[in-house]
């Protein structure tokens, strides 16, 4: 079984969860807490980074890398654009999302929600937190 080690909140996990789903990969979803890495994800991943995908026997990271990967192994439906100058556009996008979304949008879901600023415990409260609502608001779809 292919297997996305992930946490919940991160755009870079979202965004491999998008091509997941778009590529319609089954995946069992592992949530991890990368702030406090255990010796078993460190053996999967040293930079002790989410997202992680377990697919084909192989243990990949890095998000630009899977969705690369996914994109070249799984060539249907395409999701990106054949012609150089699109595909540059494309990765533009990319880089912007994975530059701005966290930092303009998860960020303040989080501190909206908790209230309890950066530490750890105010986290990990965070996580339960907005998981519950997401699974409520959006009938668990795994993307998301």
């Amino acid at each position: 079984m292919n297997r996305l080690y992930h946490f919940p909140l991160s755009p870079y996990c979202r965004k491999v969860r998008l091509i997941l789903a778009e590529k319609r990969i089954e995946v069992e979803l592992v949530d991890e807490k990368y702030w406090e890495p255990s010796s078993e994800f460190l053996r999967r991943n040293p930079a002790g980074q989410v997202p992680v995908l377990k697919i084909d026997g192989l243990m990949l990271s890095d998000s630009t890398a899977i969705c690369e990967y996914l994109e070249e192994t799984v060539p249907e439906p395409a999701l990106m654009p054949k012609d150089p100058i699109a595909r540059a556009e494309v990765r533009r996008l990319n880089a912007w999302f994975d530059d701005k979304f966290h930092a303009e949008v998860t960020r303040n879901l989080v501190q909206g929600i908790c209230g309890m600023g950066k530490t750890l415990f105010g986290w990990c409260n965070v996580i339960h937190k907005v998981n519950a609502f997401m699974g409520k608001r959006y009938h668990n779809n795994i993307y998301l």
